[in-house]
């Protein structure tokens, strides 16, 4: 090979982790991502298998352990839209009620992730925040909708904010910023499909079907 090819090349290869530092720079560090399946459940038995956190090793891949480490009671406000106080000149009545705050820790072969969780509204809402400092931060939102019988819709929706320049252009360029959401819902229909049955399932009132949709937020620092 010639000199005249040794010399970019010497210059290139060394410069080459700034120039991916500058396109990471260039980057925005938002990002908002979502997947959706549908898996043959019923919502409330989805919601059941989501937040069963110990049982999270059973059937997600990548977790070897999970260790909760506080749960206890909270005081939380509570506010309702009514439609006649509306009427009336009111704007919205409140109550505090005690919601559970539980805190665990899910361990993988290569991190340790805290993970809080602040708000809950059985069957309808679950807001976590979870840390693993300093490279990333965001919010997972899981939607379930019904639509037909024993089968449920689930929605999952990364809002993240990626601080390492250099980890955004991984992310754009080999990994892809779904990839923690396609692997969950990977190993989700995977536990699904082989540990659950029908009589698991459970019924709607009556035995029939109807409409119905509960949101799970996620938020975390990692």
């Amino acid at each position: 090979m010639s000199t005249s090819c040794l010399i970019p090349l010497l210059v290139i290869i060394p410069a080459a982790p700034f120039l991916v530092y500058i396109i990471g720079l260039l980057l925005p560090a938002s990002h908002i991502v979502s997947r959706t399946r549908t898996f043959s459940i019923t919502p409330t038995r989805l919601w059941s298998i989501l937040c069963d956190v110990e049982r999270y090793p059973q059937w997600r891949r990548r977790l070897v352990q999970v260790q909760i480490k506080e749960t206890k009671q909270q005081t939380q406000e509570t506010y309702k839209d009514d439609t006649q106080q509306l009427e009336d000149g009111a704007n919205t009545t409140n109550t505090t009620v005690q919601q559970p705050r539980l805190v665990f820790e899910e361990y993988t072969p290569r991190r340790k992730i805290v993970v809080v969780h602040v708000e809950q509204v059985p069957h309808y809402k679950l807001l976590r925040i979870l840390k693993e400092i300093p490279t990333f931060s965001g919010s997972w939102t899981f939607e379930l909708e019904e639509t037909a019988a024993n089968v449920t819709q689930l929605r999952i929706t990364q809002q993240g904010v990626i601080r390492k320049p250099m980890l955004r252009v991984i992310h754009m360029l080999i990994l892809g910023f779904h990839r923690r959401i396609d692997v969950f819902l990977n190993d989700l229909e995977n536990y699904i499909a082989h540990h659950t049955t029908p009589s698991e399932w459970g019924t709607t009132a009556n035995g029939h079907v109807k409409p119905s949709q509960s949101e799970c937020h996620t938020t975390f620092f990692y």
